[in-house]
């Protein structure tokens, strides 16, 4: 699958890592609003492609999926973007800031169909997935639980 990111910061960059080990991915392009920041990244990493404009990345690029790593009070957009041009969207969480916001985020995949996740680090965590099914074989609804190690 041809994938790209946006934002290579912090986050950004460690998903940038672990997509350039992936056989199952091939990392066409990165784009990120610093220049030197991206460039660093491209030479770290070897990405082909370096944009500071993610909508000219998705249109030069064609990703068939992207990673939104940008701040979550700008994550609206890229979603938008992609989801308008039936692009696959991971996006990091949370999903934004504002709930309004967030639901604009999830109406544009809706109504693009595009395939889609927000990206959170325990959600297939052995005991979390297992206390799930524990608690469906029980006839319960999950609605929040705490677990502490």
């Amino acid at each position: 699958m041809r994938v790209a990111v946006i934002g290579v910061g912090g986050i950004g960059r460690g998903h940038v890592q672990n997509l350039s080990g992936l056989s199952e991915a091939e990392l066409v392009a990165i784009a990120d609003l610093d220049e030197n920041r991206a460039k660093k990244i491209q030479a770290d990493f070897d990405v082909p492609e370096v944009y500071s404009d993610y909508a000219e990345m998705m249109d030069k690029a064609s990703p068939e999926g992207v990673f939104i790593c940008t701040p979550p009070s700008v994550h609206l957009d890229p979603i938008r973007a992609a989801a308008e041009r039936g692009i696959a969207v991971f996006v990091e969480k949370p999903l934004d800031c504002n709930i309004q916001t967030a639901k604009e985020s999830v109406k544009a995949v809706k109504e693009a169909g595009v395939v889609n996740q927000m990206g959170y680090h325990w959600r297939f965590n052995d005991g979390r997935v297992e206390a799930r099914r524990t608690l469906f074989e029980k006839g319960g609804a999950l609605g929040m639980f705490e677990g502490k190690w």
